[in-house]
């Protein structure tokens, strides 16, 4: 059933694509999400990985903002702005940008801290490149969080070590924690008429720490994590090019616990994944992008000295398809959809008996665990072209199934994520 319906949406998608008439495409976080964020797709959004880009692209403002979110009042993911502007050298500054990898929330996940870290916002993303392929990207991040209490009147010993007058002062003790991040990613684009080629590789460094009661109780120090990410696309000035995106990453969980270091830990995270397929440009400019994909995970370590489970998985076989067309020059479609198989394996080395013990029959045994699943996930999205000024929505599954309130009688709203772009 699920091979069913995704070989149906492709068919549909590019069916409704080879009818509408196309002008440019616009570029934003609504046109990607639209496209089922597939990794094929060309778009100005690919500076972040591939700073280098930067000169390729007109002068732009642009603007997203998520109605959701802003309802739920979850400033993180509300929204985000920006600025690409300059010819020759080109500089950039995005605000507010969701970062693909977010190695500081997984440690909430990861470890059973007794705290959780505080949310980390990503302030700034500063871009810079050259008219010779080179750029870089510079990003920071933070988060804050503290709560003080007061003790000495209330049944705590006073702190008496100032003041030369044997009064008791009340002292101030803090709890909470603070976060950052520092993202440094250079990069560099090739370009000549029978090949374009994308370079990207950086570090991610993070710092945290938490803090009870005016102690520290958990912190890390800059643990570095990695990213290499590389995009080929053969003749892309022929209505058939062929494309290849690959990305490595190694990201880094580390946690030092301060007096308690049994529940301190050190994991690592291996993640590659490879999409290989054609863009076909059809009459009128009708775009499709279809792709094979293959991805791979692996997550292990130590926790409180202990090996903890080895998690991989596999994403094999696996396909994306997006396509994009516009009607009467200003309104585009978009759709795309993709499945993956996944196969999981879990296995567990032996535990080493507990220090008070002396039987061996306490020695956990090693174990093994395997598995397999499906996802299939789709969306829709589309745009308006107003001259140099473009607004682009996805589409929520909610208006598909269930109508709007008008007609199905519940209250779905009509874009999950809107974009407004303007250029010059």
């Amino acid at each position: 059933m699920t091979v069913r319906r995704i070989a149906g949406l492709i068919v549909l998608a590019m069916a409704i694509s080879s009818v509408f008439c196309a002008a440019p495409a616009s570029a934003s976080e609504a046109r990607l999400e639209g496209l089922a964020g597939n990794p094929l797709v060309e778009d100005d959004m690919s500076v972040v990985d591939f700073p280098g880009l930067l000169t390729a692209y007109t002068s732009q403002v642009f603007l997203t903002v998520r109605p959701d979110a802003i309802a739920n009042e979850d400033i993180r993911q509300a929204g985000e702005a920006g600025i690409i502007a300059g010819d020759g050298v080109a500089f950039g500054i995005w605000v507010n940008r969701i970062p693909r990898w977010d190695d500081l929330n997984e440690m909430n996940t990861l470890f059973d801290l007794r705290r959780d870290l505080p949310t980390t916002y990503n302030l700034l993303d500063l871009f810079l490149a050259g008219s010779n392929g080179l750029g870089v990207r510079v990003s920071v991040g933070a988060g804050l969080e503290a709560e003080d209490r007061e003790v000495g009147d209330a049944g705590v010993e006073p702190d008496t070590t100032t003041g030369g007058t044997g009064e008791s002062k009340p002292k101030m003790l803090s709890s909470g924690g603070t976060t950052f991040t520092l993202d440094i990613q250079p990069g560099y684009t090739v370009e000549t008429d029978a090949y374009h080629g994308d370079f990207g590789a950086g570090v991610t460094l993070n710092y945290f720490e938490i803090v009870e009661e005016g102690r520290s109780a958990y912190r890390t120090s800059w643990v570095p994590s990695f990213l290499v990410r590389h995009r080929s696309v053969l003749f892309p000035r022929k209505p058939l090019a062929w494309i290849a995106d690959a990305m490595v990453t190694r990201r880094a969980y580390t946690v030092e616990a301060k007096g308690t270091p049994k529940e301190g830990g050190d994991l690592g995270r291996w993640a590659a994944s490879l999409t290989v397929g054609p863009k076909l440009r059809f009459p009128r400019d009708v775009t499709v992008w279809v792709g094979a994909r293959f991805t791979i995970e692996d997550l292990s370590g130590k926790i409180s000295k202990q090996p903890q489970p080895d998690v991989r998985a596999i994403g094999f076989p696996g396909l994306v398809a997006s396509a994009e067309a516009f009607l009467f020059d200003r309104l585009s479609v978009r759709a795309g959809a993709s499945y993956q198989v996944e196969w999981t394996d879990v296995s567990q080395d032996a535990q080493k008996p507990d220090a008070t013990s002396r039987d061996t029959a306490d020695l956990a045994p090693k174990t093994k665990r395997q598995g397999m699943g499906q996802t299939f996930l789709w969306s829709t999205g589309l745009g308006v072209l107003l001259g140099d000024f473009r607004i682009d929505g996805t589409v929520t599954h909610e208006i598909w199934f269930n109508g709007p309130a008008v007609v199905g009688g519940g209250n779905p709203g009509l874009t999950g994520l809107l974009s407004a772009n303007y250029a010059w």
